[in-house]
């Protein structure tokens, strides 16, 4: 089974294609023809993502009109995502009786009510064989799927999965089987930490950006600058902790004085501090509930890991793995959802579940792919392979 991975935000939705039937995975980051990071966009006409982005009309994340769960935005962009989908793989309907299904992985404080609203979403859409998860879940699978990493076999696992506008941490008990395969035996309940995103930080930026402009960046420039400080945020993380890091990005040159921060300075902002204090009680917490006292991983990643407080944070309580690749970690880690653990119903963990790891060896021990990955979709790749 084919499986598109949906990491969906708020404001923003990442999509992963993983394909099976192969020698090896494949797996392909699917955008909306302009950005890998899709914003929650949708036009009356139909225009989706980024081709919505900025008309005065569209539903949006950040207009009077979103496109979240609200009606009419909602059921359009879902719409849109299935039209999206169906072109991607050459006019081919994304699903079950052609091969193909989705995992959703939700974020934020609602993600369980949000679990019904979201599926109806989809199922509305056309999606005909949809799983929702919370982040945290999927990250792990992120992990376990990564290749030698198993090999470490932790016993207690904290996964810290950073969104746009919050975190979402949750714990893991894992019990290793001679194989090298590993079975959940219990999970803490997701614990969401709230204006704890790359939204939250990249405001924070902006101001400071803005305040040092000689004239206010164009019509339609909010976009770029959004883009823009992920890019910065990258490079921050890159650079050493006292290192300054010049803004070396969109209307750099309507600054009447260079912009420089060093991570020591970002990480005084009022927002990271509260963020050391709430991700070091929710660890603790995560680790009481699985009774342990001490974390032997924490998996730190999503999107908004960009920025690198939360991995520099949870550096601090114990050792910490990183993909190097945040923006694609929860929607490729959703790929793997249901064939890396026994439990893949259409539901979200409500409680410590037992989970066995029961994928048919030769698909399970298969490592994923590190970039470069697949480019092109499958239409262009000739017939698909499905189960």
């Amino acid at each position: 089974m084919n499986t598109f991975g949906i990491d969906h935000q708020p404001g923003v939705t990442c999509i992963a294609l993983r394909e099976s039937g192969q020698e090896a995975a494949t797996l392909a980051s699917v955008g909306d023809g302009v950005r890998s990071l899709i914003p929650n966009t949708v036009s009356p006409d139909g225009q989706w993502g980024s081709r919505a982005w900025g008309r005065a009309e569209a539903y949006s994340p950040s207009g009077a009109r979103g496109a979240w769960i609200d009606d009419p935005g909602g059921p359009l962009f879902w719409r849109g995502m299935y039209g999206r989908l169906r072109s991607y793989l050459g006019r081919l309907a994304p699903v079950r009786a052609n091969g193909y299904r989705l995992a959703i992985a939700l974020q934020g404080a609602d993600y369980g009510t949000d679990e019904h609203a979201v599926t109806a979403l989809a199922q509305s859409a056309g999606f005909d064989d949809v799983a929702v998860l919370p982040s945290t879940h999927a990250l792990l699978c992120r992990w376990l799927a990564s290749p030698g990493e198993r090999e470490r076999r932790p016993r207690t696992v904290i996964a810290v999965a950073v969104g746009e506008r919050s975190t979402l941490v949750g714990g893991f008990h894992l019990e290793w089987n001679l194989r090298g395969l590993p079975a959940i035996r219990a999970a803490s309940l997701p614990t969401s930490l709230e204006e704890a995103g790359y939204e939250t930080w990249n405001r924070r930026l902006l101001e400071l950006l803005q305040a040092r402009m000689k004239e206010a960046p164009p019509e339609g420039g909010l976009g770029l600058l959004r883009d823009a400080a992920i890019r910065y945020a990258v490079r921050l993380s890159q650079a050493r902790v006292d290192q300054s890091v010049q803004w070396r990005e969109a209307f750099e040159e309507r600054l009447y004085a260079p912009l420089s921060l060093s991570y020591s300075q970002c990480a005084a902002w009022p927002e990271c501090v509260a963020l050391g204090r709430a991700l070091t009680d929710a660890v603790r917490a995560a680790l009481t509930t699985l009774g342990s006292s001490t974390a032997d991983l924490l998996i730190v990643g999503g999107i908004g890991s960009v920025w690198p407080f939360a991995e520099r944070i949870a550096a601090a309580l114990g050792p910490v793995w990183c993909s190097g690749a945040g923006g694609d970690d929860v929607a490729v880690g959703a790929t793997w959802w249901g064939e890396l653990s026994e439990y893949a119903s259409g539901t979200l963990l409500a409680a410590a579940p037992v989970l066995g790891v029961t994928a048919e060896p030769n698909d399970s021990d298969r490592a994923l792919p590190e970039p470069p990955r697949a480019s092109l979709p499958p239409w262009q790749r000739g017939a698909t392979d499905v189960d």
